[in-house]
């Protein structure tokens, strides 16, 4: 494959001059490179002839540039001095593309041609080609003339502030008054995310950005929903607060932190987090503290700190706090030279911990602290060598070398690629590259092979086994009868599996394309016994990397894959050899809302079998934290619906309905003249709820629930109708692990009224 590419004039003047620019792109494949010129054209439909010189287009891009006053577009390949960007186009068919029938199964079953499946947004690129604009930008925000855009355009340095996408959707950036940071993102269905505050009425008033680190201190997003944060004197982000609207204070604020802590201060919490710390984070969610001179300030000591980092969040929101003190959960980490994290330590639940006597010996305290991650052990290209089980610990300070439970040893080539594992068990597994093929090999495929004489691991494995001279493996230390009859007995039969890699082979452009896998059959008195087979699983792929057809071992006919693309790679239609195909719609932000399915074997009509509402034509949209997500979907088994989110987009209110029908497909169309056709459209909630009635049961399963700071579940109620008793769910949690789940059953009470729980895990 290579690329062809053709530029425009250059602008040869001392004041407004402009070198070339791309203005087309074509990416051939040929399967010969010395003659491209006398290569045959083969167009792009048709299979390539290997035994022939040819060459065919796969991919054509074109660029129309905007004219120095903006008003309209210049002709192909010319440029004037300001090399404003105008159109984009993409090929889509060629003629004969256009007018070709895509056969579906064996059987005479076709699609409509391409030129009809894509006719609502084809465009004439070439007098026998057909192609798709790809977006295009301009310099204004608002809808305006082009000598008002120029005028804008010039005063902001030419930097794009609306986009046209392939749909002919727009969307929208705001910059600040230096046009050097981006404010405001409006997309194509009108929802903003701003950094700074943003009114009920979509205005931004005022800049969250921190021009002291030139990074944003506090962002709104779609919902209004806020999140905060602030930094340290070394640009780090210390606190982040996760926030409600504005108006409705609920979730936290660092309105009380304090940004730059004295050395002393973070010393002392960190020598000592456990104790009196609940109050440090003050009202943010999160808090985090540095100490980046550790190792140089403990060098010289017996035993050295790396630099650290201490974490605190907050387990209840500021804003919802019972009690004077809120439960906060820690997190320790400490990172070499490299920057890598080498140790990380969370806090847990009291328990056993293992420590060392005097002899180095692993003994047990009932005082654990934090669980501690595994010792890694890297090699001098930052590869893990060993990695070794995490454990509990009493101590929050880094501990050096502690090496709790078993690990396996793995060797890496020249290329850096792992080619074989010592597991702890003396088994071991090893992988085999080549160009063209990879091999991998696990601990039941090497049984019967020693790493110290198999001819892919003995040259990486060897300076190992000198240190090791006793090394004998699994199945070695098994056959002899040095473990006992049952283990001789174990060896013996997995030895039956040995011997059987799996097989990945590449095609010319590195793509796995057919994988073997080899199985044996032992079992005495069985008509297949020792029989050894193969069994191929193969992909076939076009030049593309698209896959048309997939082979397993056991149906070699294989399942036939179609798809047609719309111009933002999502499908838009797929069949398959069972004669089914499926047809989707998306709105003009891109987002699936519709799904067709049409048996072509049979004369039963196109049937919608899912239709998606986003929540942004839920009248409410904002103040239950729907925008940017599904409100209502719409399938086969019935209606669910997501009533509402909490601040954190954690789902707190959620209803079901069920199909009256069940035993046939369940055809949605009826619902479209109730459902909004356009994103501007609002949801006329009443005449919803009588529509869905055609076609749902009355009964509706409703499924709230609650979450603390860090989103875990708190409460939840199961689906229950409306009016009936419920039954709930209750988490409590210690240090960040679950610690009991409690049920309450159909609202089952004491006698003062109080809810029964009754405790299950």
């Amino acid at each position: 494959m290579y690329m062809e590419t053709k530029t425009t004039n250059a602008i040869d003047d001392p004041l407004k001059g402009s070198a070339k620019a791309l203005y087309e792109l074509n990416y051939w494949v040929t399967n010969n490179f010395q003659v491209i010129d006398q290569a045959e054209l083969l167009s792009f439909e048709i299979t390539p002839d290997t035994g022939k010189q040819q060459k065919r287009l796969l991919q054509h891009q074109r660029t129309l540039f905007r004219k120095d006053d903006l008003i309209g577009l210049l002709p192909l390949s010319v440029l004037q001095s300001q090399a404003s960007g105008g159109e984009n186009y993409k090929l889509a068919f060629t003629k004969a593309m256009s007018f070709l029938e895509i056969r579906i199964t064996k059987e005479a079953m076709f699609l409509e041609s391409p030129r009809l499946m894509l006719a609502s947004f084809q465009l004439k690129l070439h007098p026998e080609h057909s192609g798709v604009r790809l977006g295009k930008h301009y310099f204004q925000q608002i809808n305006s003339s082009p000598a008002e855009e120029l005028v804008v355009a010039r005063k902001t340095f030419f930097l794009p502030k609306r986009f046209r996408g392939p749909f002919g959707v727009e969307s929208s950036v705001g910059y600040d008054d230096y046009n050097f940071f981006v404010l405001e993102l409006t997309d194509g269905v009108g929802n903003k995310s701003t950094v700074g505050n943003r009114d009920k009425d979509g205005v931004r008033t005022s800049n969250g950005i921190d021009y002291r680190f030139l990074k944003p201190r506090l962002v709104t997003n779609m919902n209004r929903n806020q999140t905060a944060v602030c930094y340290d004197a070394f640009g780090r982000e210390i606190p982040r607060a996760a926030m409600g609207k504005a108006e409705e204070k609920v979730g936290d604020s660092i309105a009380d932190i304090i940004e730059d802590c004295t050395m002393g201060d973070i010393l002392t919490y960190l020598d000592n987090p456990m104790v009196g710390s609940e109050r440090f984070p003050g009202s943010a969610s999160s808090r985090v503290l540095f100490d980046a001179f550790a190792y140089y300030r403990t060098k010289d000591t017996h035993n050295p700190s790396p630099a650290r980092a201490y974490v605190m969040q907050r387990t209840e929101h500021s804003s919802g706090v019972r009690s004077t003190l809120s439960k906060v959960n820690r997190v320790f980490a400490y990172s070499d030279g490299f920057g890598r994290t080498i140790q990380s330590k969370i806090q847990c639940r009291p328990g056993p911990v293992p420590m060392r006597d005097e002899q180095g010996n692993v003994i047990l305290d009932d005082n654990r602290q934090a669980i501690t991650s595994g010792w890694a052990i890297f090699n001098n290209k930052g590869k893990v060598v060993r990695a070794y089980e995490p454990f509990f610990t009493d101590l929050h300070g880094f501990e050096f070398g502690i090496q709790i439970g078993v690990s396996s040893i793995t060797f890496y080539d020249a290329a850096e690629r792992a080619c074989a594992a010592m597991m702890p068990n003396n088994t071991f597994t090893k992988a085999v590259y080549s160009p063209w093929y990879q091999e991998g090999w696990d601990s039941g495929d090497t049984l019967l092979r020693d790493p110290r004489t198999d001819s892919d691991t003995a040259p990486y494995t060897a300076k190992y086994f000198m240190a090791h001279p006793e090394y004998q493996t699994w199945y070695q230390m098994r056959i002899k009868n040095q473990l006992g009859a049952d283990e001789k007995e174990a060896a013996e039969k997995c030895a039956a599996y040995s011997e059987t890699p799996m097989t990945t082979y590449f095609d010319s452009l590195g793509r796995g394309f057919l994988t073997v896998a080899r199985h044996r059959v032992k079992c005495l008195d069985h008509d297949f016994d020792g029989r050894n087979e193969l069994f191929y699983s193969r992909v076939e792929l076009e030049v593309q990397g698209n896959r048309i057809a997939i082979r397993d071992s056991v149906t070699q006919d294989g399942d036939q894959l179609g798809r047609v693309l719309e111009k933002s790679h999502y499908p838009m239609k797929v069949w398959d050899s069972r004669g089914q195909l499926t047809r989707s719609e998306y709105d003009a932000a891109g987002r699936p809302v519709r799904t067709y399915l049409q048996h072509l074997n049979t004369s039963t009509p196109e049937l919608l079998i899912e239709r998606l509402v986003y929540g942004e034509s839920h009248p409410e949209a904002e103040a239950r934290n729907l925008r940017g997500a599904i409100y209502l979907s719409l399938d086969q088994s019935g209606m669910a619906s997501i009533n509402r989110h909490d601040f954190k987009a954690n789902t707190v209110e959620n209803s079901s309905r069920l199909c009256k029908e069940y035993k046939t497909e369940i055809d949605w169309s009826a619902m479209e003249t109730i459902l909004p056709e356009n994103l501007s459209d609002q949801l006329n909630l009443a005449t919803l709820t009588t529509g869905l009635s055609q076609l749902l049961e009355d009964e509706t399963f409703i499924a709230p629930a609650t979450f603390d700071a860090l989103s875990q579940p708190l409460t939840a109620q199961l689906p229950h109708s409306n009016g009936s008793p419920a039954s709930a769910v209750r988490f409590s949690y210690i240090v960040g692990s679950l610690d009991t789940i409690e049920c309450n059953i159909r609202d089952e009470s004491a006698a003062d009224g109080s809810l029964l729980w009754k405790p299950f895990v």
